[in-house]
């Protein structure tokens, strides 16, 4: 009996390619100092081994089958400054099948909008690699004989707020085949999605966690589809209605065949939930075994061949559904032993899962006992009462008074370390699924303490580690941080000054005075045609870090892009709405728009701030954190003017009231921006306002 794993023997050996295949090494000290060299220099077959480390702003061009691995750790291609040459990929894959190990790569951003951590158009085998904050995580052409693999991989955070970039977008190639990844957390898009006309989609988990993904899995073209033993989760900010979606756009490919087989579902999305859409006609269309919890419909398009799933709105006995554990416990009786047998499919591989998933980008055996378990895992597949070792070398520095980065040595355990917990001054701060983490929540000029336990997947937690302590030093002053401050108290007149000091006046288009300012008076804008122009400067070239804070008097929150504070075409900005509804910051370099999780109240004065520090991105409704991501880059620089209101490039115009506005070129701590939001701008007045209550569905990511 073929298996439905079969596209493994199809898999590229390359090292079979050339007898006498040779190694090229990269790194200090080493042959090749690029990778991009290495390349150049290697024949088909050859392997290129990179090590460990960061390589900044280095992109790859790679036109031959070779494999290229990291050693000694993963070799982190991380694109920093100014856009990926290539305008396609930091790893650029134009022909042959490549095979990339232990690679990371990171920040890729370019002209068109598009640049891909990896983009291949020929075929390629990844394993244990991690491609995160990229404008595109993933990216294949359309080659009708390439091959796809995928095993052990991260994508993460990949996207630029449009929807129309992913965490993975495979094209209209021969196969594809993900097994053992984890995808999670696309800016928008689909957290997979593929054209293939044969995929298997295995052992996974594929979760919007705090983030808002389009669909979980895309296969617009139809083709033949097994989506067998995955983790899959829709938050509550989710652009679309569907899970899975099915022939969404076409039935190109030959076979419409899709299994959707011992899966584990979960929705937070609300009672428009569909966990499975099939394009109508689909045949097989077979739902088998699988768990879906939340409210909705199962399926809609086809009518599918059902067989023993379980439908659960709440949680049906998982180990913890909140921390995304969907390991069976004693009280899942309505799972255990209730599957059927899954059969083959029509054309003969065999639908029984093999494995299941283990956290992180792993996998052990799926065990047998009795009848099999609905759902991705099997009941009591892991046996384990052993916590892991005692995280040890925890270091805690301070780089910033407002960032410590801590970093420790890796704890061991029987079955696998499932990640860490991180605790500061004795309560539990963060979790991290490596050997680091970023506090990004402290004051300055103030000494914590830290410890370490390490988890694994039978919920085992070691002891803590031994403590690091460290110092933040003393803010900077905010003045010599603050490059532009209008307090729109006038009341007069078709310009407004500068508070800042830097000169950089305004011209008013179209807006008009109000008495009804959050302090004194405010301006109006009409939805329609109505901004503050400022012309470009240099103070207004905020490269490395930045903090945008506004109050704003919405009218008008429908789902729309409504500008607060915009520079140029995206370089940064604050939103009053999206298109979602909810409030956003962010900038076209810096991973697009990051998106709050509810909108904001119509009628009613809301302090906006959104602040951004080299490495994450934060929104503050109200003096309250309510989403953030982890972002490196710098910030685009243009000649085109800051606007506030609106702007000239998407004519996204605010409806309302806009007072206190002000720019700064570093991120601000939660401290400073309540401090902001009580305090008037130089040369303001008035009483403010009374605050509307906090905000609800705060996020955090």
């Amino acid at each position: 009996m073929k298996s439905f794993v079969r596209v493994l023997a199809i898999a590229f050996t390359l090292t079979s390619l050339q007898a006498s295949a040779a190694t090229l090494r990269v790194g200090s000290g080493k042959t090749y100092s690029t990778l991009a060299a290495a390349v150049a220099a290697a024949q088909t077959g050859d392997t290129v081994e990179v090590d460990a480390g960061v390589y900044q702003d280095q992109e790859a061009n790679v036109n031959k089958s070779v494999i290229i691995k990291g050693v000694g750790g993963k070799a982190h291609f991380k694109w920093v400054n100014g856009m990926v040459q290539n305008d396609k990929g930091i790893i650029y894959i134009t022909a042959g099948n490549v095979v990339l190990e232990n690679i990371e790569t990171s920040g890729g951003k370019g002209w068109s909008g598009n640049i891909s951590g990896v983009r291949t158009d020929g075929g390629v085998t990844m394993r244990n690699c991690y491609v995160h904050d990229n404008q595109n995580g993933f990216l294949s052409g359309n080659d009708g004989t390439s091959t796809v693999i995928m095993e052990n991989c991260e994508f993460d955070n990949n996207g630029d707020g449009s929807g129309q970039n992913h965490n993975i977008y495979v094209g209209d190639i021969g196969t594809f085949s993900m097994k053992y990844s984890y995808s999670h957390r696309s800016l928008e898009g689909h957290n997979v999605k593929t054209r293939a006309r044969v995929n298997t989609i295995a052992y996974n988990r594929i979760t919007d966690e705090t983030g808002y993904a389009s669909y979980q899995i895309d296969v617009p073209n139809c083709g033949e589809t097994y989506i067998i033993g995955n983790l899959i989760h829709k938050s509550s900010g989710g652009s679309n209605l569907d899970l899975i979606a099915y022939g969404a756009e076409s039935q190109n490919n030959p076979i419409r065949a899709l299994y959707v087989v011992n899966n584990t579902f979960v929705s937070d999305y609300g009672s428009n939930t569909v966990f499975v859409y099939a394009r109508s006609g689909t045949s097989p269309f077979v739902l088998t075994n699988n768990i879906f919890v939340g409210s909705g419909t199962v399926s809609s398009g086809a009518t599918p061949t059902v067989t023993t799933n379980l439908s659960s709105a709440s949680d049906p006995g998982f180990v913890s559904i909140g921390g995304y554990n969907y390991n069976l416990t004693s009280g899942a009786a309505g799972a255990i032993n209730h599957g059927t047998a899954p059969g083959t499919s029509a054309t003969g591989v065999s639908l029984t899962p093999a494995y299941q998933y283990v956290h992180p980008v792993s996998y052990s055996a799926r065990p047998t006992a009795g009848a099999i378990d609905i759902g991705a895992y099997e009941y009591g597949g892991i046996t384990d009462t052993t916590p892991p070792t005692v995280p040890a070398g925890v270091t805690a520095t301070p780089v910033s008074y407002s960032q410590v980065n801590l970093s420790w040595t890796a704890s061991f355990d029987n079955v696998g370390v499932a990640g860490y917990f991180v605790y500061r001054n004795g309560a539990q701060v963060g979790s991290s699924y490596t050997t680091s983490y970023q506090d990004t929540s402290v004051s300055a000029s103030t000494t914590y303490t830290y410890t370490v336990a390490a988890y694994d997947g039978g919920g085992n937690v070691s002891s803590q580690s031994a403590p690091a302590s460290a110092t933040t030093p003393a803010a900077p002053p905010l003045s010599q941080n603050l490059m532009a401050a209008y307090a729109f108290n006038e009341g007069t007149g078709s310009s407004v000054p500068d508070a800042s000091g830097h000169g950089n006046s305004g011209t008013l288009s179209n807006t008009t005075w109000t008495t009804s300012g959050k302090y004194g008076n405010a301006l109006a804008f009409n939805g329609t045609s109505a901004t503050v122009n400022i012309p470009d400067s240099a103070s207004l070239h905020l490269t490395t870090g930045m903090t945008l804070e506004a109050w704003v008097y919405p009218t008008n929150v429908a789902g729309a892009w409504r500008d607060v504070i915009m520079k140029g075409s995206d370089e940064y900005y604050l939103e009053a709405t999206s298109s979602a509804g909810p409030p956003a910051t962010g900038g076209k370099t810096i991973g697009g728009a990051l998106t709050g999780s509810s909108a904001l109240p119509a009628n009613t004065w809301s302090h906006l701030a959104g602040t951004y520090d080299g490495t994450t991105l934060r929104l503050y409704v109200n003096g309250a954190e309510v989403a953030s991501r982890a972002q490196t880059g710098s910030i685009a620089t243009t000649t085109n003017p800051l606007q506030i209101g609106g702007d000239s490039f998407f004519g996204q115009y605010f409806q309302g009231m806009i007072d206190e506005v002000r720019v700064y070129n570093r991120a601000l701590t939660p401290a400073e921006i309540q401090t902001d939001m009580n305090t008037p701008v130089a040369g303001g007045g008035g009483t403010p306002n009374p605050l509307p209550s906090g905000p609800t569905g705060i996020q955090v990511s």
